[in-house]
């Protein structure tokens, strides 16, 4: 079976706990494009506007998420209740928690994995990119 039909969860939004099964490829060819509107008013949102945290935080709240790590009954926080395991891991390095480390010597460790599938940057990183 290919790691495309590895079903785990899709939610609305990142508030609801409960979400759907989907497979990876459903949330890939299918319900990604729906959030691509969200992700460019998110890109072209400018950091010295009034308010940006807040409208940066509602537009984030609109997009879709899912887990990677599997399928769940519920994510809901003390009462996260699993149901199967896909085998695939999701990490997430937070600029504030990481901009002590050299980023590019981050990238070339995690790119140098044999097992890594995918790595995207995120909107703060997007930002600091030549071509953004």
């Amino acid at each position: 079976m290919s790691w495309l039909n590895t079903q785990v969860s899709l939610y609305k939004s990142h508030s609801d706990n409960i979400g759907r099964a989907a497979t990876f490829e459903e949330i890939i060819y299918l319900h990604f494009m729906s959030d691509m509107q969200t992700i460019f008013d998110l890109r072209k949102l400018e950091r010295t506007i009034e308010n940006y945290e807040l409208k940066k935080k509602e537009l984030k709240s609109k997009l879709q998420c899912y887990t990677p790590a599997g399928l769940l009954k519920s994510k809901a926080k003390n009462n996260l209740i699993e149901i199967q395991r896909s085998g695939i891991m999701q990490l997430d390095f937070d600029k504030n928690v990481c901009d002590q480390y050299d980023i590019e010597e981050l990238k070339q460790c995690v790119f140098s994995l044999p097992f890594i599938g995918y790595c995207g940057l995120s909107l703060v990183v997007m930002d600091s990119l030549p071509w953004h």
